[in-house]
């Protein structure tokens, strides 16, 4: 499974055509846009399989696959602000994260929190 993951700094949609020819099973993309809202009808087909966290315009997203099952395991983020825990085809958390202002500090937290359920 090939995971990539890139703060594109906004305007997604306007820069996911350039990883359509990648081989990518999993994108987690810090500071894109909520597909809902955007008017870009390319980027909504491209965003058919997600979850997203985030203010309007701006967040946290986990783009997959078609063919690939992505459940959010709705874990408990305790305050820790741009952080998605989900879960593969059944048998993988994945935790994204868009990590700014005490990100060391907070994710440390979160990750001791899950500690069991990631081992």
């Amino acid at each position: 499974m090939k995971i990539v993951s890139w703060n594109c700094r906004g305007g997604f949609r306007n820069k996911f055509k350039y990883l359509l020819d990648q081989d990518v099973d999993i994108y987690i993309i810090q500071e894109c846009e909520n597909p809902v809202l955007t008017q870009d009808s390319d980027y909504r087909k491209f965003a058919s399989n997600y979850i997203w966290i985030g203010d309007n315009m701006k967040g946290l997203g986990v783009f997959a696959k078609d063919t690939i099952k992505l459940k959010n395991n709705e874990w408990k983020t305790y305050g820790i602000e741009w952080c998605i825990s989900c879960n593969i085809n059944n048998q993988i958390d994945l935790i994204a994260v868009w990590a700014c202002g005490n990100y060391i500090e907070d994710f440390y937290t979160y990750l001791q929190i899950y500690y069991d359920r990631l081992e």
